[in-house]
């Protein structure tokens, strides 16, 4: 679902998540995709906070490359759930 691997060359980010870091963000998409809740507000779930410590979601949350790609995620989940309500509607 949620990829991290594939940054850009041009663009220095020092955040490498660990396994439960990327289901968390895999989570907080999730939470503000389907649920419409804010990245502050899903940052302070015990879910998240659980898996990524303080230090961590502050970067992730300063991360201009990270903070790209939650929008470019939210967009494509968002389009693929207008499409499926689309087919569901011709039905």
């Amino acid at each position: 679902m949620f990829r991290f691997g594939k940054r850009s060359k041009n663009k220095k980010s020092n955040l490498f998540l660990s396994v439960p870091e990327t289901r968390a963000i895999e989570y907080i998409v999730r939470e503000m995709t389907e649920n419409g809740r804010d990245l502050f507000d899903v940052m302070e779930d015990p879910f998240v906070r659980n898996r990524i410590v303080e230090e961590r979601r502050y970067a992730i949350k300063q991360d201009e490359e990270l903070l790209e790609a939650f929008e470019a995620e939210i967009h494509a989940v968002r389009l693929r759930l207008e499409a499926e309500d689309l087919k569901g509607a011709e039905k």
